[in-house]
């Protein structure tokens, strides 16, 4: 459980920041917050973020209707095949790009609220 937790703080914390995280990076960081390797920072291992940012942006998507897992990409720029079948599932017919500008608007509104 604690993953998810951890998962949704490194998306915010992007998210406030208004930058994407690729997926060795996001990986990377969520090693480091556990203080163990839950997911290989390289390689077809990578697939396994899948289940923790699903898992995200799921909750997120039911209860404010924003998707943090739209600020990690691939090297390439853009998120992996998993995020656009995550968006089939949940019926999002909204583009990635207005996805991750919705995302980063609520970030900024959170940040208002302090």
């Amino acid at each position: 459980m604690k993953e998810y937790w951890l998962t949704a703080e490194i998306l915010f914390e992007a998210g406030k920041k208004g930058k994407c995280l690729t997926y060795s990076e996001f990986a990377s960081i969520l090693n480091e917050k556990l203080g163990r390797k839950v997911i290989p920072e390289r390689g077809r291992g990578l697939l396994k973020t899948a289940k923790y940012l699903q898992q995200v942006c799921r909750y997120y998507y039911t209860w404010f209707n924003v998707l943090p897992g739209s600020v990690v990409v691939s090297k390439k720029g853009l998120p992996g095949k998993g995020y656009f079948g995550l968006l089939r599932k949940l019926k999002v017919n909204t583009p990635w790009e207005f996805n991750l500008q919705r995302f980063l608007r609520f970030c900024s509104l959170l940040e208002c609220k302090r």
